[in-house]
């Protein structure tokens, strides 16, 4: 027994040991690492990060997969390799040759530019991986790059309007769409504006400034009817329409006032909304999913107006007199002539006991 008890203590000392020197590493590393800390260098990367993942909450919601993931191609590296999109990386390459063919311009040079910016870049992408190597990141913003500015020469120039058998760089392409209404527009799917804009300059492919050209080139190709422009979030602040939570606010608000596709219904019928989906349903199901995953504590000042007029008596009175008697004429009528009568009643009543009364 007592040589088991020496046995016991002896490990138990072996061990106690191991810890300390494991806790000394982790310590000595921690401050190391507190020596060059801070705050400010955190804070200037958060303010370089501009396209971002999913957060996990919402990944989690089998419903919004269908936002996030990509049907054909993959731009940036979040879904960078992915099996099912590899098909069209043969077509990326083909928009590098055709660039190259077009601009008469070195692959050494867009490279170059390229190299100029990688760090730049690798600080736009929130969680990129940090084993993602120089080559392959260079090489995936250059592919990637080149697609989309070819994408959007084919709305552009002259050159592709008759090609009928080109699958993707053409106005008849018959993939085009699915990319350009799908795949580019989702949020991880998203390459940093200053990739496309060297390209373009070292490129030489307009004699304009970039930043106009690539308007050109996006206006061109999505064409906004006068009733729907896009406006970026700058634009909405300058405006005062986009400050703090409100538009989660929003989207609280009309998830809580749209449960059913008569809500929907309701709704457009009375000019407050409109419905361009196939279906009241679609809509309905569109608000229902879209608050998804949001925490959101309403503020109750915002809604202060809005509950007054709710649990005011008049208000509800007035409301279930619109709905049930003046849905239609008919039944204004109705009422109008239940009133005429009650009004006819009362004076010939009245008639009748001033008679009486002068009788006696």
């Amino acid at each position: 027994m007592a040589t088991m008890r020496h046995i016991n203590t002896t490990a138990m000392a072996e061990e106690r040991k191991k810890k300390k020197e494991i806790w000394a590493i982790w310590e000595a590393s921690i401050e190391k690492e507190y020596e060059s800390y801070d705050p400010s260098t955190y804070e200037s990367k958060l303010q370089k990060k501009c396209i971002y993942q999913w957060p996990n909450d919402l990944t989690l919601t089998s419903s919004m997969s269908i936002h996030r993931t990509p049907y054909m191609v993959s731009l940036g590296p979040y879904h960078h390799g992915e099996k099912n999109l590899q098909p069209m990386e043969h077509h990326k390459q083909r928009a590098l040759y055709r660039i190259l063919y077009r601009s008469r311009v070195s692959l050494y040079s867009f490279i170059e530019s390229l190299e100029g910016i990688e760090q730049e870049r690798r600080d736009s992408y929130d969680n990129l991986d940090p084993n993602l190597s120089s080559d392959s990141f260079i090489r995936m913003m250059l592919l990637d790059g080149c697609f989309i500015l070819e994408l959007l020469c084919s709305s552009y120039l002259n050159e592709n309007c008759s090609d009928n058998y080109e699958p993707i760089f053409s106005r008849e392409g018959k993939l085009r769409s699915t990319v350009a209404f799908q795949d580019m527009l989702l949020l991880e799917n998203q390459i940093p504006l200053l990739v496309l804009r060297k390209l373009v300059e070292v490129g030489k492919l307009n004699s304009i400034n970039s930043d106009a050209y690539l308007n050109q080139l996006i206006s061109s190709f999505y064409r906004p009817t006068p009733e729907y422009r896009f406006a970026s979030v700058p634009s909405f602040r300058e405006r005062g329409i986009l400050r703090s939570d409100e538009v989660t606010s929003y989207i609280v608000f009309m998830d809580s006032l749209i449960d059913t596709a008569e809500d929907v219904s309701l709704l457009c019928s009375r000019g407050i909304a409109k419905n361009h989906l196939d279906s009241d349903e679609d809509a309905a199901d569109v608000f229902n999913k879209l608050g998804d995953g949001i925490t959101y504590t309403p503020d109750e000042e915002r809604y202060k107006d809005l509950q007054s007029y709710v649990a005011s008596d008049w208000n509800v009175a007035r409301a279930y007199l619109k709905r049930n008697y003046f849905q239609n004429p008919w039944s204004i009528l109705s009422l109008l002539a239940a009133i005429a009568l009650l009004i006819l009643t009362f004076i010939q009543t009245l008639f009748s006991v001033l008679a009486v009364t002068k009788g006696k």
